[in-house]
Protein backbone atom coordinates (compact mmCIF):
# COMPACT_ATOMS: atom_id res chain seq x y z
CA UNK A 1 0.00 0.00 0.00
CA UNK A 2 0.73 3.41 -0.96
CA UNK A 3 1.08 5.80 1.82
CA UNK A 4 2.44 9.37 3.14
CA UNK A 5 4.00 9.95 6.93
CA UNK A 6 4.92 13.36 8.55
CA UNK A 7 6.43 13.62 12.07
CA UNK A 8 4.93 15.31 15.66
CA UNK A 9 6.74 18.01 16.80
CA UNK A 10 8.11 19.09 20.12
CA UNK A 11 8.47 22.80 20.66
CA UNK A 12 11.64 24.15 22.12
CA UNK A 13 11.08 28.27 22.64
CA UNK A 14 8.47 31.03 22.26
CA UNK A 15 5.48 29.37 23.22
CA UNK A 16 2.82 32.44 23.97
CA UNK A 17 5.44 34.61 22.48
CA UNK A 18 4.68 33.05 19.04
CA UNK A 19 1.29 34.36 18.70
CA UNK A 20 1.87 37.87 20.07
CA UNK A 21 4.11 38.83 16.92
CA UNK A 22 7.32 36.86 18.00
CA UNK A 23 8.63 33.77 16.63
CA UNK A 24 9.24 30.20 17.80
CA UNK A 25 11.95 27.29 17.52
CA UNK A 26 10.11 24.03 17.20
CA UNK A 27 12.01 20.56 15.98
CA UNK A 28 10.56 17.37 14.40
CA UNK A 29 10.81 13.88 16.03
CA UNK A 30 10.84 10.67 14.84
CA UNK A 31 7.04 9.44 16.05
CA UNK A 32 4.59 9.94 12.95
CA UNK A 33 1.30 10.13 11.31
CA UNK A 34 0.56 8.06 8.83
CA UNK A 35 -2.20 8.33 5.86
CA UNK A 36 -2.52 5.29 3.43
CA UNK A 37 -4.78 3.95 0.91
CA UNK A 38 -6.66 0.35 2.54
CA UNK A 39 -6.03 -2.60 1.60
CA UNK A 40 -9.32 -3.64 2.59
CA UNK A 41 -11.60 -0.94 2.08
CA UNK A 42 -14.27 -0.05 4.74
CA UNK A 43 -18.19 0.44 5.32
CA UNK A 44 -17.83 2.99 2.57
CA UNK A 45 -17.27 6.22 4.35
CA UNK A 46 -14.07 6.30 2.07
CA UNK A 47 -11.90 7.16 5.59
CA UNK A 48 -11.68 5.55 9.02
CA UNK A 49 -9.18 5.56 11.81
CA UNK A 50 -7.60 8.34 14.09
CA UNK A 51 -5.90 6.27 16.61
CA UNK A 52 -4.92 2.83 14.52
CA UNK A 53 -5.86 1.24 11.21
CA UNK A 54 -9.08 -0.71 12.78
CA UNK A 55 -11.30 2.41 14.06
CA UNK A 56 -11.88 5.67 14.95
CA UNK A 57 -13.18 9.25 13.21
CA UNK A 58 -11.84 11.49 11.16
CA UNK A 59 -10.73 15.20 11.89
CA UNK A 60 -12.16 18.15 9.90
CA UNK A 61 -8.59 19.58 9.12
CA UNK A 62 -7.58 16.37 7.53
CA UNK A 63 -11.14 16.27 5.73
CA UNK A 64 -10.34 19.78 4.22
CA UNK A 65 -6.88 18.90 4.12
CA UNK A 66 -7.70 16.28 1.62
CA UNK A 67 -10.37 18.33 -0.05
CA UNK A 68 -7.92 21.25 -0.89
CA UNK A 69 -4.88 18.76 -1.98
CA UNK A 70 -7.32 17.46 -4.40
CA UNK A 71 -7.81 20.87 -5.75
CA UNK A 72 -3.92 21.86 -6.26
CA UNK A 73 -2.87 18.37 -7.43
CA UNK A 74 -5.98 16.83 -9.82
CA UNK A 75 -5.21 13.10 -9.62
CA UNK A 76 -7.48 10.01 -9.45
CA UNK A 77 -9.55 8.89 -6.79
CA UNK A 78 -7.64 7.16 -3.87
CA UNK A 79 -10.01 4.92 -2.68
CA UNK A 80 -10.35 4.36 0.86
CA UNK A 81 -8.01 5.40 3.22
CA UNK A 82 -6.30 4.68 6.81
CA UNK A 83 -5.47 7.04 9.09
CA UNK A 84 -2.17 5.98 12.32
CA UNK A 85 -1.56 8.21 14.93
CA UNK A 86 -0.48 5.55 17.38
CA UNK A 87 3.17 6.94 17.42
CA UNK A 88 1.52 9.80 18.64
CA UNK A 89 -0.53 8.95 21.48
CA UNK A 90 -0.74 6.47 24.46
CA UNK A 91 -4.00 4.49 23.44
CA UNK A 92 -4.92 4.22 27.32
CA UNK A 93 -4.55 8.13 28.31
CA UNK A 94 -4.34 9.92 25.07
CA UNK A 95 -2.20 12.61 23.11
CA UNK A 96 0.90 13.03 24.02
CA UNK A 97 0.87 16.88 22.99
CA UNK A 98 3.22 16.15 20.00
CA UNK A 99 1.43 17.71 17.15
CA UNK A 100 -0.64 14.66 15.80
CA UNK A 101 -3.32 16.46 14.26
CA UNK A 102 -0.93 18.91 12.18
CA UNK A 103 1.15 15.85 11.09
CA UNK A 104 -2.21 14.20 9.61
CA UNK A 105 -3.18 16.77 8.46
CA UNK A 106 -0.11 17.21 6.55
CA UNK A 107 0.13 13.75 5.52
CA UNK A 108 -2.81 13.90 4.26
CA UNK A 109 -2.25 16.22 1.49
CA UNK A 110 0.91 14.44 0.75
CA UNK A 111 -0.88 11.00 0.02
CA UNK A 112 -2.80 13.41 -2.65
CA UNK A 113 0.21 14.94 -3.97
CA UNK A 114 1.71 11.60 -4.15
CA UNK A 115 -1.19 10.52 -6.13
CA UNK A 116 -0.93 13.00 -8.73
CA UNK A 117 2.64 11.90 -9.20
CA UNK A 118 4.57 14.63 -6.71
CA UNK A 119 8.16 13.67 -4.80
CA UNK A 120 7.18 14.35 -0.99
CA UNK A 121 10.50 14.93 -0.02
CA UNK A 122 11.04 17.53 -3.27
CA UNK A 123 11.30 20.96 -1.48
CA UNK A 124 9.23 22.36 -4.32
CA UNK A 125 6.35 19.79 -3.21
CA UNK A 126 6.96 20.44 0.41
CA UNK A 127 6.68 24.78 -0.20
CA UNK A 128 3.13 23.60 -2.20
CA UNK A 129 1.64 21.55 0.56
CA UNK A 130 2.82 23.71 3.45
CA UNK A 131 -0.28 26.28 2.99
CA UNK A 132 -3.01 23.68 1.72
CA UNK A 133 -2.72 21.80 5.72
CA UNK A 134 -1.73 25.39 7.13
CA UNK A 135 -4.90 26.37 6.18
CA UNK A 136 -6.84 23.16 7.17
CA UNK A 137 -5.28 22.72 10.26
CA UNK A 138 -6.81 26.47 10.95
CA UNK A 139 -10.23 24.34 11.74
CA UNK A 140 -9.32 23.21 14.66
CA UNK A 141 -6.28 26.10 15.79
CA UNK A 142 -7.69 29.53 14.26
CA UNK A 143 -5.06 31.36 16.56
CA UNK A 144 -2.15 28.96 16.06
CA UNK A 145 0.97 29.82 15.35
CA UNK A 146 1.59 27.04 12.11
CA UNK A 147 4.80 26.03 14.41
CA UNK A 148 3.28 22.14 13.86
CA UNK A 149 2.68 22.37 10.70
CA UNK A 150 5.73 23.45 9.40
CA UNK A 151 7.45 20.98 11.99
CA UNK A 152 5.49 18.14 10.13
CA UNK A 153 6.24 19.85 6.61
CA UNK A 154 10.14 20.20 6.55
CA UNK A 155 11.32 18.19 9.41
CA UNK A 156 14.40 19.23 11.54
CA UNK A 157 14.41 22.26 13.86
CA UNK A 158 12.82 25.64 12.36
CA UNK A 159 12.58 28.76 13.47
CA UNK A 160 9.16 30.26 12.59
CA UNK A 161 8.28 33.33 12.42
CA UNK A 162 4.09 33.77 11.84
CA UNK A 163 2.43 35.68 9.34
CA UNK A 164 -1.47 37.31 9.85
CA UNK A 165 -2.86 35.65 7.13
CA UNK A 166 -1.00 32.73 4.93
CA UNK A 167 1.51 30.20 6.42
CA UNK A 168 4.49 30.90 8.66
CA UNK A 169 8.14 32.22 7.49
CA UNK A 170 10.26 29.32 8.51
CA UNK A 171 14.10 29.30 8.41
CA UNK A 172 15.98 26.03 9.39
CA UNK A 173 18.60 25.69 11.89
CA UNK A 174 20.85 22.77 13.04
CA UNK A 175 21.26 20.38 15.49
CA UNK A 176 23.74 21.79 18.11
CA UNK A 177 26.91 19.14 18.44
CA UNK A 178 27.03 17.18 21.74
CA UNK A 179 23.08 17.67 22.73
CA UNK A 180 21.49 15.48 25.01
CA UNK A 181 17.64 16.19 24.93
CA UNK A 182 14.55 13.98 25.74
CA UNK A 183 11.09 14.48 25.73
CA UNK A 184 9.05 13.49 28.91
CA UNK A 185 4.96 12.99 28.89
CA UNK A 186 3.72 14.31 32.23
CA UNK A 187 0.66 12.11 31.35
CA UNK A 188 -1.67 14.73 31.51
CA UNK A 189 -3.84 15.52 28.33
CA UNK A 190 -3.45 19.48 28.09
CA UNK A 191 -6.20 21.37 26.30
CA UNK A 192 -4.36 24.01 24.08
CA UNK A 193 -6.74 25.77 22.67
CA UNK A 194 -8.33 26.71 26.21
CA UNK A 195 -4.72 27.72 28.02
CA UNK A 196 -4.22 29.79 25.01
CA UNK A 197 -7.88 31.62 25.24
CA UNK A 198 -7.40 32.24 29.01
CA UNK A 199 -3.82 33.80 28.27
CA UNK A 200 -5.83 35.72 25.70
CA UNK A 201 -8.60 36.66 27.15
CA UNK A 202 -6.47 38.19 30.10
CA UNK A 203 -4.48 40.00 27.10
CA UNK A 204 -8.27 41.75 25.96
CA UNK A 205 -8.45 43.01 29.78
CA UNK A 206 -5.28 43.45 30.75
CA UNK A 207 -3.18 44.73 28.09
CA UNK A 208 -0.25 46.11 29.55
CA UNK A 209 0.42 43.43 32.19
CA UNK A 210 0.56 40.89 29.36
CA UNK A 211 3.25 42.96 27.47
CA UNK A 212 5.35 42.96 30.33
CA UNK A 213 4.67 39.19 31.59
CA UNK A 214 5.85 38.26 27.89
CA UNK A 215 9.16 40.30 27.82
CA UNK A 216 10.98 38.02 30.03
CA UNK A 217 9.36 34.96 28.00
CA UNK A 218 10.87 36.53 24.38
CA UNK A 219 14.18 37.51 25.75
CA UNK A 220 14.37 33.69 26.89
CA UNK A 221 13.20 32.37 24.26
CA UNK A 222 15.29 34.21 21.95
CA UNK A 223 18.35 33.01 24.24
CA UNK A 224 17.02 29.76 23.53
CA UNK A 225 17.76 30.11 19.66
CA UNK A 226 20.64 32.09 19.65
CA UNK A 227 22.48 29.38 21.89
CA UNK A 228 21.17 27.06 19.40
CA UNK A 229 22.30 28.76 16.34
CA UNK A 230 26.21 28.77 18.32
CA UNK A 231 25.45 25.54 18.89
CA UNK A 232 26.41 26.56 22.67
CA UNK A 233 24.79 23.50 24.90
CA UNK A 234 25.79 25.29 28.04
CA UNK A 235 24.16 28.26 26.85
CA UNK A 236 21.14 26.48 26.00
CA UNK A 237 20.54 25.06 29.04
CA UNK A 238 20.80 27.86 31.09
CA UNK A 239 17.84 29.31 28.84
CA UNK A 240 15.72 26.67 28.70
CA UNK A 241 15.54 27.35 32.47
CA UNK A 242 14.80 30.92 32.38
CA UNK A 243 11.99 30.08 29.54
CA UNK A 244 10.58 27.80 32.21
CA UNK A 245 10.50 30.54 34.66
CA UNK A 246 9.02 33.17 32.37
CA UNK A 247 6.80 30.82 31.13
CA UNK A 248 5.89 30.08 35.17
CA UNK A 249 5.28 34.01 35.49
CA UNK A 250 2.89 34.07 32.76
CA UNK A 251 1.12 31.54 34.24
CA UNK A 252 1.00 32.81 37.51
CA UNK A 253 0.27 36.78 36.10
CA UNK A 254 -2.83 35.39 33.64
CA UNK A 255 -3.73 33.05 35.84
CA UNK A 256 -3.24 30.22 33.52
CA UNK A 257 -1.48 26.60 35.02
CA UNK A 258 0.99 26.57 32.39
CA UNK A 259 3.61 25.55 34.45
CA UNK A 260 1.61 22.61 36.70
CA UNK A 261 2.99 19.99 39.91
CA UNK A 262 4.12 17.49 37.01
CA UNK A 263 6.33 20.09 34.25
CA UNK A 264 7.58 22.11 37.87
CA UNK A 265 9.04 18.45 38.75
CA UNK A 266 10.53 17.62 35.56
CA UNK A 267 12.09 21.06 35.35
CA UNK A 268 13.43 20.29 39.22
CA UNK A 269 14.21 16.49 37.87
CA UNK A 270 16.39 18.50 34.94
CA UNK A 271 18.53 20.88 37.15
CA UNK A 272 19.03 17.78 40.16
CA UNK A 273 21.33 16.09 37.13
CA UNK A 274 22.86 19.36 35.29
CA UNK A 275 20.42 19.75 32.72
CA UNK A 276 16.79 21.83 32.11
CA UNK A 277 13.60 21.45 31.36
CA UNK A 278 10.46 23.34 30.45
CA UNK A 279 6.81 23.00 29.06
CA UNK A 280 6.72 22.22 25.09
CA UNK A 281 3.58 23.73 23.52
CA UNK A 282 0.75 25.57 25.74
CA UNK A 283 1.45 23.66 29.13
CA UNK A 284 -0.83 22.68 31.66
CA UNK A 285 0.46 19.10 31.29
CA UNK A 286 1.28 17.17 27.88
CA UNK A 287 4.84 16.76 27.55
CA UNK A 288 8.09 19.00 28.54
CA UNK A 289 11.77 19.12 26.37
CA UNK A 290 14.72 18.69 28.87
CA UNK A 291 18.01 19.26 27.68
CA UNK A 292 21.68 18.01 28.61
CA UNK A 293 25.30 17.76 27.82
CA UNK A 294 26.02 14.97 29.10
CA UNK A 295 24.30 11.44 28.16
CA UNK A 296 24.77 9.48 31.53
CA UNK A 297 23.40 12.86 33.31
CA UNK A 298 20.08 12.35 30.81
CA UNK A 299 20.12 8.61 31.22
CA UNK A 300 20.02 9.02 35.29
CA UNK A 301 16.67 11.90 34.67
CA UNK A 302 15.07 9.17 32.88
CA UNK A 303 15.15 6.83 35.70
CA UNK A 304 14.48 9.48 38.38
CA UNK A 305 11.13 10.53 36.18
CA UNK A 306 9.92 7.23 35.52
CA UNK A 307 10.12 6.87 39.35
CA UNK A 308 8.11 10.10 39.57
CA UNK A 309 5.96 8.82 37.64
CA UNK A 310 6.67 10.54 34.37
CA UNK A 311 7.38 9.13 31.36
CA UNK A 312 10.73 9.95 28.97
CA UNK A 313 9.19 9.28 25.30
CA UNK A 314 11.07 6.96 23.20
CA UNK A 315 11.98 9.43 20.08
CA UNK A 316 15.06 11.04 18.42
CA UNK A 317 14.90 15.08 17.48
CA UNK A 318 15.45 16.89 14.11
CA UNK A 319 13.92 14.10 12.15
CA UNK A 320 12.55 13.97 8.34
CA UNK A 321 9.66 15.70 7.41
CA UNK A 322 6.75 14.75 4.86
CA UNK A 323 7.77 11.68 2.93
CA UNK A 324 6.47 9.17 1.06
CA UNK A 325 5.95 5.23 2.45
CA UNK A 326 5.11 1.67 1.13
CA UNK A 327 3.30 -0.56 3.43
CA UNK A 328 3.43 -4.07 2.98
CA UNK A 329 -0.33 -5.53 3.47
CA UNK A 330 -0.94 -6.84 6.76
CA UNK A 331 2.29 -4.67 8.30
CA UNK A 332 1.25 -2.87 11.28
CA UNK A 333 2.28 0.79 9.77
Amino acid sequence: MRGASAPGKLMLAGEYVVLFEGSALVTAVSRRARVFRSATGNNGSGLRGDGSRENGSVSPEVLLAIQLARRAFPSESLGPLDIDVSELRNQREGKYGLGSSAATAVAAAGLVAQAAGRTLDDPGTRREILPIAWEAHRVIAPGGSGADIAAANFGGTLEVEPQRSSPPHTNPVDWPRGLIARAVWTRKVARTNEMVARVRDFGESNPAALRQALRPLRDAADRVTDAFRRQSVPDLIGAVREHHQALAGLGHTTGTPIVEDTLERTAHLAEEYGGGAKPSGAGGGDVAFACFAQEDAADRFDGACRAAGLVPLDLTFHADGLRGEFLSTGATP
